[in-house]
């Protein structure tokens, strides 16, 4: 029960509403007020209280008011997506990898085998919904080509497969993710192969040059790890992975960094800001040292320009941090036109993102009839991103000027 509730705590995601546990006392008159669907964003945080931070360089306390705006998000939608929500409303992983269990062993093969294609389709489904549209490290149309064309492994073509044969552990880390949206039950099942997964690819990317499987399995498994409340073994992992790439560019070794797009590289990129920002610990790189260009975007991909305005938003990310913890930090002592400045610099960032990210403040309502439910959250994250760093600025400007 503790782990549940730690797990819950840590990420709230859209998928506990389909899944819904036990809430605690303070939660019930927020979701009370959600089901009827009278309560503002605003009011709704005032009714969830923040957890007070570990320590003072945990900055990402922030993303409580988020998880559970997520969780509205979904009451609004509830009349989309029924099969999916009724599915996972009873456990559907869970009972699914009960049964692997029961029939003897739980593999990513024996998962390829025995699970039909129907329900790969819904785990594919909310995985990007609640991942990949944020991090589109993973190229899903194709893991979803190759999954349900390639019916049986006896009949899968490795060779054409773009993972090559990580695709196997690559679909078992997706359906791992979404488990863990169930509950602890799941992961405990899971986690002993993710477990194999990490320990065998670990040594294969620091002993020979690592393929575009390996990394991305890689990837996955930091955001399981995530997810399971291990958020510094994540942010150690991530950043092992973009030094790597790093080191790739800088050396020219072109032969693999060929196959590492630009989406890729930024995507892990945007991972290491958010969890090193979140734990206080080091970037795995400077942004003075990164070399890849800047990342350009399609009118009919949201996901792209998500990323895009999240790559932006690390960048004064990094200003931040470097003003109040890092090397400018004493220069700047007790200094408010910085403070404003990083303000400045913050909305300017939200005024300017393109009319379709835009979010127009707490009236702005789903809509099922006119927009679908990822775009409205990409939307709804970039707004409440923007209300976490101007939040941080103020605290923390607060603390040290009010100590002089």
């Amino acid at each position: 029960m503790v782990t549940e509730k730690k797990r819950r705590s840590r990420y709230t995601s859209v998928a506990w509403a389909r899944a819904p546990l036990q809430e605690s006392d303070n939660f019930q008159p927020a979701k009370e007020s959600l089901e009827n669907g009278s309560e503002s964003l605003n009011s709704v945080a005032h009714s969830w209280p923040l957890q007070t931070p570990g320590s003072e360089l945990a900055y990402d306390n922030f993303d409580d008011y988020i998880r559970l705006t997520e969780r509205q998000l979904f009451q609004a939608d509830h009349q989309s997506d029924i099969l999916i929500a009724d599915h996972y409303s009873e456990g559907l992983v869970t009972r699914k990898l009960d049964v692997l269990l029961a029939q003897g062993s739980v593999s990513p093969r024996v998962a390829l085998e025995a699970l039909d294609q129907s329900f790969w389709g819904q785990v594919l489904a909310i995985y990007e919904e609640e991942v990949g549209m944020m991090y589109p490290f993973l190229d899903i149309t194709q893991l979803r080509q190759e999954l349900l064309d390639g019916r049986t492994l006896s009949a899968f073509d490795y060779a054409t497969s773009l993972y090559g044969e990580g695709i196997e552990n690559i679909a078992f880390l997706v359906l791992a993710i979404v488990s863990s949206f169930e509950g602890s039950k799941a992961v405990k099942i899971v986690s002993p192969i993710v477990k194999e997964a990490f320990i065998s690819t670990i040594p294969k990317i620091h002993l020979q040059s690592p393929n575009l499987g390996d990394l991305t399995l890689l990837t996955l498994i930091c955001i399981f790890f995530f997810l399971d409340d291990r958020e510094k073994e994540a942010w150690r992992l991530i950043g092992t992975i973009v030094r790597l790439i790093h080191e790739q560019s800088s050396q020219e070794e072109h032969t693999t960094l060929d196959k590492i797009s630009d989406t890729f590289f930024w995507s892990l990129y945007t991972l290491d800001r958010r969890w090193s920002f979140g734990t206080g610990l080091p970037f795995a790189v400077q942004d003075s040292e990164i070399n890849r260009p800047p990342l350009t975007t399609n009118e009919s991909s949201h996901s792209l320009a998500y990323l895009k305005e999240m790559v932006s938003f690390c960048g004064i990310a990094s200003d931040v941090r470097s003003f109040f913890l890092g090397t400018l930090a004493s220069r700047f002592q007790g200094s408010s036109s910085n403070q404003d400045y990083l303000q400045f610099r913050v909305l300017q960032w939200q005024q300017s993102l393109p009319l379709r990210l835009k979010f127009r403040g707490t009236e702005d309502k789903f809509d099922v009839t006119t927009e679908k439910r990822g775009d409205y959250k990409l939307r709804l994250m970039l707004y409440l991103r923007a209300n976490q760093m101007r939040t941080i600025i103020l605290r923390k400007a607060a603390s040290r000027f009010g100590s002089h």
